[in-house]
């Protein structure tokens, strides 16, 4: 909405509001992820090291290169989302993309939105939160085909069923190498 208003729409909107996001998440997954690094290695008692900071940043732009090539291969390879006339290449199921693309869409052609959803979402998330159900869960499991949740929900009854054993036999004695991984 903000781009909107400096004048942004259509095709470059879009362009923007994505680069943006993608910005974001990337720079939000690898400052959570290095920061409980740095904080495992100060309770543990070690020192902090210039050359292990700087090493991170060569793995963040390592990592940037191998994403964006393998995006290129697989757009080479498969159509995402919907499949566009005359195209012949497989398309490749991707859920989240597509109702990024939908909201982006929606926002950047001045289409009217419904709002009402968006405060529905709010509503129901902050309610599931109070409930003591994690609302992304939740969210996932409403919006990915089954063929995608059922991995999560596998996963999830051995998360369960493994807690509820530790927490029987004592979690250092069920799991003694947890603490060595964390």
């Amino acid at each position: 909405m903000v781009l909107l208003r400096f004048g942004l729409s259509g095709t470059t909107g879009m362009f923007f509001v994505m680069a943006m996001a993608g910005m974001v998440c990337t720079a939000l997954s690898v400052s959570g992820q290095a920061i409980n690094r740095f904080q495992n290695r100060l309770l543990a008692g070690f020192r902090r090291r210039p050359a292990q900071e700087k090493v991170k940043f060569l793995g963040v732009i390592a990592a940037s290169v191998a994403v964006g090539l393998t995006i290129v291969m697989l757009a080479h390879t498969f159509q995402f989302g919907e499949a566009a006339p005359g195209d012949t290449r497989v398309v490749l199921a991707s859920p989240q993309a597509s109702i990024m693309k939908a909201l982006v869409e929606g926002f950047m052609s001045r289409q009217p939105v419904a709002f009402i959803l968006f405060g529905a979402g709010a509503a129901i998330a902050v309610i599931m939160e109070m409930l003591g159900v994690p609302a992304l869960i939740f969210a996932l499991g409403m919006y990915l085909p089954l063929e995608l949740n059922s991995p999560a929900l596998v996963g999830g009854f051995l998360a369960h069923f493994l807690g509820k054993r530790s927490e029987k036999l004592g979690a250092r004695a069920a799991l003694p190498c947890a603490s060595a991984a964390w």
